[in-house]
């Protein structure tokens, strides 16, 4: 096995960035040079830098404006074990970007006729199983499923991935995997959370509308009109030959992971094909005099049509969203899977856009410090506007503040997890409002509208203060929070705080009552100990088992089926909850056994910890959870 030290490994970085920052010629590239244009100076060294950092192999690059790719190539390595330079043409797995490409054709089909954004569910398929208990009122539609807001849940366990042969499925026998992820959560077009499945759903819509393969009509729609040969929807030998190898740490390759659900995040593309992409968005649709889609179609892609605003700078249209933290807003997309991350972004107004392509899931630093070099450089020195902001009265600002809490988690599972711990606090300073987390930590909302704001280091809003019938909502890019009791919501974090407190003090009291046991005279008083103080520590045992059992089952992708991993999990709830009510019952008993104070109200504090977080658990469908069925 070739191992690469840390200093070895950064001193090839830096070479191969002096490689790739002057473009071979012809003759020696073979034939064709391995790069488009030049890359603006220093930034080749300053990215070379950021991977040697952060332990990523490489990245794919472009950058992007109205008349075509200034500069297409990489830096780093696409194969660290072959030494393979990444370049122009490396193929990366580019995730979630897929959705753009779904979303692209639909509205290219809408406009030709074949398909309409506003059409309903139960009108387009009767083979696709899902729920909606607001049918009447607020039936699910095409647009719906594209921007997120059906009100699905996002993957279970058992339709992530698999074998090589789920991509090959057909996408109904996908979808009928698990039609419990399909069922809507609060009532279509309320609010917004991620989910993979709603984009299978409308692939599969256009195969039922066309009589094709939903790639076929990707293909003939954007791909080809782009020119966008090698980007595929499904592995060929030349993607295979050209895809860049995934990692998901510092030296640590990542064999290719199937996508069952793989219309939300399959496709495969090149820094130099996804540019044109990118070149599509900033000429209103149109590519090289070649109407893709209509300049209405690239307007409705770039907003919401489905929630009751669409108010911010970062609202999630179809397949395509802003973001507000680089000195311009950028809209696009990003995607991960397992050994990739990946994200385009472009600026209409200023005409520019980038592509960004990395082997490696995972550095988010590497991404971030990554992507605003490339922000900077596709800008470069054109005058950017002030950010945003407008005058709103603190009396006006008075009628926002409050406690909120989180109210669309995208795993419904965990959903519960999310809603004790994350909430924020929002109160009037001045002529801004504050948002304070339980941790303490402050960020100021500066008014950018009536309901608008912005963090003061966002160039454009990325939050929204809104009421809802009789619901007051805080929105924050694709996470929704409402306002609620800021005293159930503290009694309970607190109370969950404490109890895991006393579970840990189990554990610590155990590296001394263990070894005293020794020192006890009387069969019956060591029994009585060893059931009192034990019982509630085999309970916590189990509780802290349960997480790396989980994460474990995750990494290992293993949950969906009755592997150790999901089965072990089942097993712990279940043994958790027994040996909670058993602590509890022998804590109770011994009140009255010959023990010191101390180790009866101690256990029996435990054993009420741990009987109080069975119920909370259990009252959230923990307790016994096969994840297999789930």
């Amino acid at each position: 096995m070739r191992v690469f030290r840390p200093w070895s490994f950064a001193s090839l970085l830096s070479l191969l960035a002096l490689l790739v920052a002057t473009p071979a010629s012809a003759s020696e590239a073979g034939g064709s040079t391995a790069t488009v244009g030049v890359a603006p100076e220093g930034l080749v060294a300053a990215i070379a830098q950021v991977l040697a950092d952060e332990g990523v192999p490489g990245v794919g690059i472009a950058l992007v404006d109205r008349d075509g790719v200034r500069w297409a190539g990489g830096v780093g390595l696409a194969d660290p074990a072959s030494c393979r330079a990444i370049d122009a043409d490396t193929m990366f797995r580019v995730g979630s970007i897929t959705k753009s490409f779904i979303a692209m054709t639909i509205v290219a089909l809408a406009e030709r006729g074949q398909l309409g954004l506003d059409e309903r569910l139960s009108d387009l398929t009767s083979s696709v199983e899902y729920d909606n208990p607001w049918a009447e009122s607020a039936p699910i539609t095409v647009a719906h499923l594209l921007e997120h807001t059906a009100g699905f849940d996002d993957m279970r366990f058992n339709e992530t991935s698999g074998p090589a042969s789920v991509e090959t499925l057909p996408l109904v026998d996908v979808l009928a995997r698990n039609p419990r992820s399909r069922s809507a959560r609060w009532r279509p077009g309320s609010r917004i959370s991620y989910s993979n499945p709603g984009y299978t759903v409308a692939a599969h819509i256009i195969e039922e509308r066309t009589g094709a393969p939903y790639e076929s009509s990707v293909r003939a729609h954007v791909l080809g009109p782009l020119g966008m040969e090698t980007s595929t929807l499904r592995r060929t030998s030349t993607s295979e030959e050209r895809l860049a190898q995934g990692h998901r740490g510092p030296q640590a390759p990542f064999p290719y992971w199937p996508i069952m659900h793989r219309p939300a995040g399959v496709l495969m593309s090149s820094p130099r094909e996804l540019a044109e992409f990118v070149r599509l968005l900033l000429n209103d649709g149109v590519h090289d005099g070649h109407a893709v889609v209509s300049r209405e179609g690239i307007a409705r892609i770039e907003r919401s049509g489905t929630l009751p605003h669409d108010d911010l700078d970062v609202s999630y249209g179809l397949g395509n969203y802003g973001g507000a933290d680089l000195p311009v807003v950028m809209r696009g997309h990003g995607g991960s899977v397992p050994g990739f991350l990946s994200e385009y972004g472009y600026n209409r107004e200023l005409g520019v856009g980038y592509v960004m392509l990395l082997n490696s899931s995972h550095s988010a630093l590497a991404f971030t410090r990554i992507r605003r070099l490339l922000a900077a450089a596709a800008i470069g020195d054109r005058p950017l506007p002030p950010p945003p902001r407008v005058d709103v009265s603190p009396e006006e600002l008075a009628a926002y503040a409050g406690y909120y809490e989180y109210s669309s988690p995208r795993h419904a599972l965990f959903g519960f997890i999310e809603r004790a711990t994350f909430g924020l606090t929002i109160e009037v300073d001045g002529d801004t409002l504050r948002a304070r987390t339980r941790s303490g930590a402050q960020v100021e909302l500066i008014p950018t509208g009536a309901q608008t704001f912005r963090m003061p280091h966002q160039s454009g809003s990325s939050v929204l203060l809104r009421t809802d019938g009789d619901r007051q909502v805080f929105e924050l890019g694709m996470a929704q929070l409402e306002r609620s009791s800021a005293v159930l919501a503290t009694l309970r974090y607190h109370a969950l705080r404490l109890a895991l407190l006393l579970m840990l003090t189990a554990i610590l009291a155990a590296f001394l009552w263990i070894p005293g046991l020794w020192l006890i005279r009387g069969r019956d008083r060591v029994k009585a100990t060893a059931l009192t103080r034990g019982l509630p520590l085999l309970a916590t045992i189990c509780f802290f088992a349960l997480q790396p059992i989980l994460i474990a089952g995750l990494i290992a992708d293993a949950l969906g089926e009755p592997s150790a991993y999901a089965i072990a999990l089942c097993l712990v709830t279940l043994l958790f909850a027994a040996t909670s009510g058993a602590a509890l019952a022998q804590a109770i008993r011994s009140l009255r056994a010959p023990l010191g104070l101390w180790v009866r109200l101690h256990s029996l504090s435990v054993a009420i910890a741990c009987f109080g977080m069975t119920l909370y658990l259990l009252k959230h469908d923990i307790i016994g959870l096969r994840t297999w069925a789930w």
